[in-house]
């Protein structure tokens, strides 16, 4: 299974315009193990990897790419 997310900034209830919008961060989750690429232009500092476990079944680290 491959999940993923891209977060971006945009104006309410519009869709992103790539002219004008920021991409934030993507996220990709494959085999269990999960990924975050973080825009620093954005974010402002990196962020570090972590662990993430919203219930045991489904307990991963998150690498992060700033």
């Amino acid at each position: 299974m491959i999940a993923f997310d891209i977060e971006t900034s945009k104006d309410p209830l519009k869709f992103p315009d790539s002219q004008k919008d920021v991409v934030m961060m993507i996220s990709l989750m494959f085999d269990g193990m999960a990924y975050l690429i973080v825009n620093l232009g954005f974010c402002g500092q990196a962020v570090s990897s972590f662990s993430y476990t919203p219930k045991a079944e489904f307990a991963c680290e998150v690498i992060v790419f700033n």
